[in-house]
């Protein structure tokens, strides 16, 4: 048995302490559901959340060993009481409340209860559940647990019912939000001690190794460190089909969204060949002035605006390309430390130009590359075990080892076997061993070969010369 398989020494009940908060705060329909939970669960705490005009009680349950073993969870949950009759969404927000006010790892991230008036609870949350960034919610009526009092199954049909319907790998596009981010902290960390300390970074890897979604932590984080960090798309045709200046007027309008600024003021006729790289200047001035916050712009999918890559003929031939870099260059060398810019791409080919149709090129080595490794034994481990046990699948230890050799360490095949393993097996728990792993691996390499055709795509369309040498070496 592992940690997530055990909680031996928990009991069913209710601490003193939050006995004492619920008999001050809670109404008597709220104090028999508790008086319901501590039959089968142990109450840690229990207190009251404000947002906006709205009061939630709430309290932290544990579950004892049974319910422990068939959940795989060992941290508290959190049970939010929402005491209106008509469901709405900001309820959800007391979730991250809560969250925050306690110290970190207490509480189970990825799901959490909610106990509502509103009789229709369950049609709610399952629109709710259908964005698969949420956390997963477990919802009761108030009524449902009045009147399923004498269910002894009514925490473990319902949980079962809610963990295993969803599958927590099947992710394809980038991660917006920090619930299901894995494995590239130290990456986050490292852009953005980079631009605190003033120097710009290039950050390369392969298709869907988590670059646009390292894009999206930093933009969370970085605001913690007094900055923001303005997410820039170069595949968006108004960034990468129009003049080097169109494309200006785009990244300060990016700005201005970000900083929600009234755009109304923005006007593209105000952008000339001779002061747009002013406007850009006097954008970011205008951001440090209001808010003492510092500006980090993140291009992202760099290949669509690099010279001999991109589509478009005007980026394509490098004219627009050097034009564009040589503003951004311009306008950071020109700053007091409140700006730099982060490029991000599969290939490092547009720094590495040393000219460009003999003009010199404006970010040659101008930054610092990093580049985005294949996952480790250890980020395997974390990221398949934590969604995993919330799925009711347990993998043997060695197979963490296995996936992570079989797959080079990549964080979307590595989800999508995993992902794939779940759809074999929709009984749950259930405990993946080296047999069947072998065999879903096996299937899986058969028929869902698009994946692998999904990350090859990037290297064929801007990459032809890396494509080659790939299929060199793996015919050795």
């Amino acid at each position: 048995m592992n940690e997530y398989e055990i909680n031996d020494n928990v009991r069913e009940g209710i601490h003193a302490f939050a006995e004492e908060k619920v008999n001050q705060l809670f109404n008597s329909s709220q104090k028999e559901i508790v008086r319901l939970f501590k039959r089968y669960w142990y109450v840690t705490k229990a207190d009251k959340v404000k947002i906006g005009s709205s009061v939630y009680n709430y309290i932290l349950i544990k579950a004892p060993n049974y319910l422990a073993s068939l959940f795989n969870i060992t941290a508290e949950i959190i049970v939010v009481f929402s005491d209106y009759e008509t469901f709405e969404p900001r309820t959800f927000d007391a979730f991250d409340n809560i969250k925050e006010k306690l110290e970190g790892g207490r509480v189970e991230n990825l799901c959490g209860v909610l106990i509502s008036k509103d009789d229709n609870i369950d049609n709610c949350i399952k629109i709710y559940n259908n964005d698969k960034e949420t956390r997963i919610i477990v919802p009761y009526s108030y009524k449902e647990l009045e009147q399923g009092k004498n269910d002894s199954y009514i925490f473990r049909t319902k949980f079962q019912r809610y963990f295993y319907s969803r599958d927590l790998f099947a992710f394809d596009d980038a991660l917006k939000t920090d619930l299901y981010f894995f494995g590239r902290s130290q990456l986050v960390m490292d852009v953005i001690s980079r631009h605190k300390s003033g120097q710009n970074t290039g950050l390369f890897g392969l298709r869907k190794t988590g670059k646009t979604s390292i894009l999206y932590e930093i933009k969370r984080r970085i605001r913690l460190k007094n900055a923001v960090g303005v997410f820039i798309s170069c595949q968006n045709p108004a960034m990468s089909t129009g003049s080097w200046i169109d494309s200006i007027f785009y990244v300060v309008k990016c700005l201005y969204e970000e900083m929600s600024m009234d755009i109304s003021s923005l006007k593209r006729d105000d952008f000339k060949n001779t002061t747009a790289t002013d406007i850009l200047l006097n954008a970011i001035q205008k951001v440090y002035n209001k808010t003492k916050m510092s500006v980090l712009l993140m291009f992202d999918e760099v290949e669509h605006i690099t010279y001999k890559k991109a589509a478009d003929e005007k980026w394509r031939d490098g004219v627009e390309s050097v034009s564009f870099w040589k503003a951004i260059r311009s306008a950071f060398q020109q700053q007091n430390s409140n700006f730099t810019y982060c490029i991000v791409g599969t290939n490092p080919m547009c720094i590495e130009y040393a000219t460009i149709k003999n003009v010199d090129n404006p970010i040659f080595c101008g930054v610092t590359t990093l580049y985005i490794p294949g996952f480790d034994l250890g980020q395997t481990r974390s990221m398949v075990r934590k969604l995993g046990r919330i799925m009711g699948i347990s993998f043997e230890e060695t197979l963490y080892s296995k996936m992570t050799e079989d797959y080079g360490g990549h964080p979307f095949l590595i989800r999508r076997l995993c992902s794939f393993i779940a759809s074999q097996y929709p009984e749950r728990p259930i405990t993946i061993d080296r047999v069947k792993y072998a065999e879903c691996k096996k299937n899986f390499n058969m028929t869902q070969g698009r994946y692998f055709d999904m990350l090859l795509d990037v290297l064929k369309e801007f990459y032809p010369l890396e494509y080659d040498m790939l299929k060199y070496l793996s015919m050795g």
